[in-house]
């Protein structure tokens, strides 16, 4: 197969379809077409929290359709059949954790979920890890300018409603740092991509073309629950970045 840097750039014309997976926000569509573009090294995933493996997996078609192998990690769920751990994650233990499941250096894909510290856990992974392509999730309650991260804190826990995680801006400062630029916002999931695997016109993107407002209607499915009331910021526990 010819890998092309330029056939990347469609990425932000297309139209997602439903290709069978099991992602939230049809991330899988966009994850299949990544990998159309970009070579393959080892096709070893890492994904948490990944639930059982199946419920809103972002790896669920990889695993199942592309023979990839990967590790799959969650706080409640165990199946070895699948090679899913039940593990509470945090900044202190990630890369023993890798280690542990013997997570090569260069895997190809990340996939960062869990709702609180998640920009402490994918900074921690990135000072010892170079993945191709990462996937995370972002709180886009934050306008395109904001650069605010949640402090760290193993112990927390998302209540439902308190605003978690951190604002894309500050992923991209972040991911910045290790040399990966944003690709491409699907809804609050941010895909951030290795500098070396890109082309200019990715690399030169415009931020505003990639995270052009904040977006708070698509958190008002929890908003009216029994006992949810609004989401609500804590300022005390950001801090700028």
């Amino acid at each position: 197969m010819d890998f092309s840097k330029n056939d990347l750039s469609k990425i932000y014309n297309l139209d997602p379809v439903d290709i069978g997976g099991q992602s939230q926000k049809n991330q899988d569509f966009f994850i299949d077409y990544i990998f159309k573009c970009i070579e393959l090294k080892n096709k070893f995933f890492v994904e948490f929290g990944a639930i059982d493996g199946v419920a809103l997996s972002n790896t669920f078609l990889l695993r199942t359709e592309k023979e990839w192998n990967g590790l799959l990690l969650d706080g409640l769920y165990e199946n070895a059949s699948i090679n899913l751990h039940k593990r509470f994650i945090t900044r202190e233990n990630i890369i023993s954790l890798f280690r542990e499941f013997n997570v090569p250096y260069d895997l190809d894909f990340l996939s960062v979920d869990v709702d609180g510290m998640d920009f402490h856990i994918l900074k921690e992974i990135l000072s010892k890890y170079k993945p191709a392509l990462i996937q995370v999730e972002t709180n886009l309650r934050f306008n395109p300018d904001q650069s605010y991260v949640l402090n760290y804190d193993p112990t927390w826990y998302w209540d439902n409603r308190s605003w978690y995680g951190a604002s894309p801006l500050a992923y991209k400062k972040m991911a910045a740092e290790f040399d990966y630029v944003p690709l491409i916002m699907v809804f609050d999931d941010l895909f951030l991509i290795r500098k070396d695997l890109v082309n200019d016109d990715i690399i030169n993107k415009p931020w505003i073309e990639i995270q052009p407002k904040a977006n708070k209607i698509i958190y008002n499915t929890h908003v009216g629950r029994v006992g949810v009331p609004q989401y609500y910021m804590d300022k005390n526990k950001f801090s700028e970045y």
